[in-house]
């Protein structure tokens, strides 16, 4: 039989083109770059505010329609990452052949104005969060199940950092640790299910990158499990971040469901709030 087809590539409407792998560094292959220069006279000083105009809905959108007509055009599979505008999941429901698409929990989460009036900087990301038509369109999206995965875009600045005035701050925030909270929490509110939950940060991410032994739990896959407890509600705090920034932009946030183990390989790695640091995941493979 013919090999099968390689995995998408990943392509980020802000940077451009990015391995499965790697970064190789391409830079942003469709000139978005050149726009963003353009429309720099939107950014106020000390205003963190004026990043969503800077980077409006307009240069997301053009750069997601031209890696959408690349694909169609050259008939290979792209993975297009934080996708957060009306328009541009309107536009993506249209071209499914070739392209899948993921969003973050903070876009799924906060809006503007009023994230930028309460975290300033620490609200600052790429793309940036947008006012809340744009949310409630990608909420709407996720109920539909119409989105195919959830990802951190976890970038872990430290608040020295997201402390300079901007434009000088840092543009990211942390979301590895409270990805899966967030939704569990849409599941205990029965906005989605725990079955979309799987589906959205397991098996999702196996089927599109075609990625050996992941995904299922199944005889002869790697046993990567997440240990949960829908019931169990807390607050997001600061102090308990594990990542080296030590902040979450949902500090103060009451959540119900959270993680309590995770095993890597068969082996506990997180159990009753310790980390076995001697416990290691391996390299991942694709078909």
């Amino acid at each position: 039989p013919p090999p099968p087809p390689p995995p998408p590539f990943f392509f980020h409407p802000v940077h451009g083109i990015r391995d499965p792998l790697w970064s190789r560094g391409l830079g942003d292959v469709y000139k978005r770059q050149d726009l963003l220069n353009q429309r720099k006279k939107y950014i106020k000083r000390g205003k963190p505010l004026s990043h969503k105009d800077w980077r409006n809905v307009d240069t997301a959108l053009l750069s997601t329609r031209k890696l959408i007509n690349s694909a169609n055009r050259t008939k290979k599979n792209i993975h297009i990452l934080h996708i957060t505008t009306e328009e541009e999941v309107k536009l993506l429901r249209k071209n499914r052949k070739y392209v899948s698409f993921e969003v973050t929990p903070q876009h799924l989460t906060l809006s503007a104005p009023s994230c930028y009036n309460k975290l300033g900087t620490f609200a600052q990301m790429n793309p940036p969060i947008r006012e809340k038509k744009h949310l409630n369109y990608l909420r709407k999206t996720l109920k539909a199940g119409k989105i195919d995965i959830i990802g951190s875009d976890h970038a872990p600045h430290l608040k020295e950092e997201k402390k300079k005035i901007y434009p000088n701050s840092p543009s990211g925030m942390p979301g590895v640790q409270t990805l899966l909270p967030i939704l569990l929490n849409e599941v205990a509110n029965k906005f989605i299910s725990i079955h979309e939950v799987v589906k959205l940060t397991s098996y999702n991410p196996m089927k599109i990158f075609k990625i050996q032994n992941k995904g299922l739990i199944k005889i002869g896959y790697d046993a990567d499990l997440t240990i949960i407890d829908l019931n169990k509600r807390k607050k997001v705090l600061n102090k308990d971040m594990q990542t080296k920034c030590g902040w979450s932009p949902f500090h103060g946030t009451s959540l119900q469901g959270w993680p309590v183990g995770t095993i890597i390989n068969g082996e506990k790695v997180y159990w009753k709030n310790k980390i076995n640091k001697k416990v290691f995941g391996k390299p991942i493979l694709f078909s």
